[in-house]
């Protein structure tokens, strides 16, 4: 005799999400509340419950927002405590997020329009701070670029790859967005760069987030911006133009230095500052592969000298990508109880992959 069995009707095959759900609500609901400040009093939706709402979408396979509304909500809404808002609601609620412009003008006159959507992005440090993907008090790489976004929105402007769209300036660390600040797409990727990274690093150090190593390529090279990046980091690595002028200043320096790192001989120069911006000061410079590749590594003046040429082989090899870089060599103290060989950090060259790469 075959068995019966009552169930209930309240069947989903989003039953899966609720405890997404559920662990949203625990570790993110209180930061997104407190950050964002509280929607209403007594009744409506806190912006918690509508983010939430929001994540659901994309996580059941939703493509647009009409879908909570048009598929999501009879299954969403079976949950016993948790509420799910309308389409209509979540629009709403973006739209109340959403700050004004900053319009800036360059020095030839034309206007770019910039948005630093302030509350959100602090809104992203403390989220991953309280789902404990970054811990506070700790020192991070920290990676920065400008990605170009097609889209056709009335405001899109026309970018160097060919296409309507923006052009934002993104940070990241460890695969993580903190930082993102929107651009119009005809933007220079030089204009006012040095205020948007400024804007980054103290929303993360007043998260008592700290940068290691800061990674940019060479849209980042300028001397404004370099000096800036080296008040808010230990090192960073910033690919240098390369022109024909750059060039036959490296041929002119001497005094190359062979060292072995990884089983790959390197020459190994320091060489002045003013060669890039007319100011004082060292930076190293490393070649390889046909491209210039600068990076310097600060080590440890109490390391034997083994030790800190792994330590700087180690974050050369982490640190530049396979991307053409230069980096700061800040002054360093001199003493009786500090090594000669550590007193200046090490940048490392390939000279002849150079004379290679131009006898070509």
């Amino acid at each position: 005799m075959a068995k019966v069995q009552i169930k209930s009707e309240k069947l989903t095959p989003f039953g899966g999400i609720f405890s997404i759900m559920e662990q949203f609500d625990a570790l993110l609901a209180q930061t997104i509340d407190s950050t964002l400040g509280l929607r209403c009093t007594m009744f409506g939706y806190q912006y918690s419950e509508i983010l939430r709402s929001l994540m659901c979408v994309y996580l059941c396979g939703g493509s647009c927002i009409e879908d909570v509304t048009t598929h999501l909500m009879k299954h969403l809404s079976l949950h016993p405590t948790l509420r799910t808002c309308s389409a209509d609601t979540i629009l709403r609620a973006i739209e109340e997020l959403t700050c004004k412009n900053i319009t800036y003008k360059s020095a030839s006159g034309n206007s770019y329009d910039f948005n630093t959507a302030d509350k959100m992005n602090c809104l992203l440090i403390k989220a991953l701070l309280a789902t404990g993907q970054l811990k506070s008090g700790q020192e991070y790489d920290f990676d920065f670029d400008h990605q170009f976004i097609e889209t056709e929105k009335y405001d899109a402007k026309p970018t160097y790859k060919k296409f309507l769209g923006y052009s934002p300036g993104v940070a990241v660390i460890n695969d993580m967005i903190v930082g993102i600040e929107n651009r119009d797409g005809n933007t220079n990727v030089r204009f006012n760069q040095k205020e948007t990274l400024e804007r980054i690093f103290k929303r993360l150090e007043a998260s008592e987030i700290y940068i290691s190593r800061a990674r940019m390529d060479c849209g980042s090279c300028s001397e404004e911006i370099v000096d800036m990046v080296e008040a808010h980091c230990r090192h960073f690595y910033i690919r240098a133009n390369r022109c024909s002028s750059f060039y036959d200043s490296m041929f002119a320096l001497t005094g190359w230095k062979t060292v072995e790192i990884n089983g790959i001989e390197f020459e190994v120069k320091y060489f002045p500052k003013k060669i890039f911006f007319g100011v004082k000061g060292v930076y190293g410079i490393c070649l390889e592969k046909k491209v210039f590749l600068f990076s310097t590594c600060f080590v440890n003046y109490r390391l034997s000298p083994s030790t800190a040429e792994r330590s700087c082989s180690s974050a050369f090899c982490k640190t530049a990508r396979g991307v053409p870089t230069f980096s700061r060599m800040c002054p360093l103290p001199s003493g009786p109880n500090i090594s000669p060989s550590l007193s200046a950090s090490l940048a490392l060259s390939t000279k002849r992959s150079m004379s290679a790469s131009c006898s070509r």
